[in-house]
């Protein structure tokens, strides 16, 4: 069995696409270290919301987090980290 460490990064207007394009980099250098048929055993993420408007604006934090239709600026931004732990046997 080897097992290694990967992280990946993304930033989206909406955590959930950020944290799906952070976790998709994550595994695809995972998958290029170990080989194909290895799987992730463990992750974490962390989510930064890059904006000043939040206070001014309490529909930006519900729009980022995905669960509003409102439009976000092009400005906005969510910063999603992935750090996983991946083995093979």
């Amino acid at each position: 069995m080897k097992r290694a460490a990967f992280w990946g990064w993304a930033t989206a207007t909406t955590v959930p696409e950020a944290l799906t394009n952070a976790l998709d980099a994550a595994v695809s250098t995972m998958h290029q270290e170990l080989g194909a048929d290895a799987h992730p055993v463990n992750t974490s993420h962390t989510t930064t919301i890059l904006t000043d408007q939040v206070h001014q604006d309490p529909g930006l934090l519900k729009s980022l987090l995905g669960s509003s239709t409102a439009t976000v600026n092009r400005e906005d931004h969510a910063l999603v980290t992935v750090l996983l732990i991946g083995e093979v046997w």
